[in-house]
């Protein structure tokens, strides 16, 4: 588990870089492709996490993360029905939820490199 964690933080960082360059780079709206990579490939390490809950320790932090992706699942359907203030909460909202994610991510990656540490001390 410990090498799923540090492809899925590598592969998270590889996309916000990528989309912060492209933020400065495009000259158009093209950056948004990043949003929904870095949003798909964090919704799909959040299933994977869901279903894989028994295999490494989780923060509690992660369950308040979940709480505000059901909150901006929910605005996203109001963008869909045409809300354009739900759009622009979502390009702030996106940024924050990609990025304490990540944050999630290595500090339970931290956790069970110690735990995995102190097995070895004994």
């Amino acid at each position: 588990m410990i090498l799923f964690k540090k492809i899925d933080i590598l592969g998270q960082a590889i996309l916000i870089l990528a989309g912060l360059l492209s933020v400065f780079l495009c000259d158009n709206f093209e950056f948004l492709i990043f949003y929904l990579l870095v949003g798909g490939w964090q919704l799909l390490s959040c299933g994977i996490h869901v279903l894989y809950r028994h295999s490494w320790y989780l923060l509690k932090q992660r369950r308040s993360y979940y709480w505000w992706l059901l909150v901006s699942l929910m605005l996203l359907v109001t963008l869909a029905m045409g809300s354009i203030i739900s759009g622009f909460a979502m390009l702030v909202l996106g940024v924050v939820l990609a990025i304490w994610y990540t944050s999630i991510c290595i500090r339970e990656l931290n956790l069970l490199l110690f735990k995995n540490a102190v097995h070895l001390k004994r």
